[in-house]
């Protein structure tokens, strides 16, 4: 497996090996494994948390380079995402308070 170490910024479509799709919560790492849209693996290992977007590359070890695409996704499944963890952080809310009075 390969390993990334480093953030390529504004590079050209045609000099990338693969490419990602990440969603938005995806795009803020530092220590992962990913795989491209194309089956390759590789191993970020970078010095801090970054926050990726889109046309930024992956510098491989190897030199090659794996871009970065934001992952289209629905408002309706965004929106169903949001809803849920509204409700899980409403309900943890509730229970800390409950616990307090005890």
């Amino acid at each position: 497996m390969d390993n990334c170490f480093l953030i390529v910024n504004k590079i050209a479509k045609n000099k990338a090996k693969d490419h990602i799709s990440l969603s938005y919560d995806e795009r803020f790492l530092r220590r992962k494994k990913l795989v491209s849209d194309n089956g390759f693996e590789f191993l970020v290992n970078l010095p801090e948390t970054k926050s990726l977007s889109e046309n930024q590359a992956f510098r491989l070890e190897s030199g090659n380079l794996i871009l970065i695409k934001n992952f289209k996704q629905s408002c309706k499944s965004y929106c169903k995402e949001k809803t849920i963890r509204s409700y899980k952080f409403d309900w943890n809310r509730k229970l800390r308070s409950y616990f307090r009075k005890g």
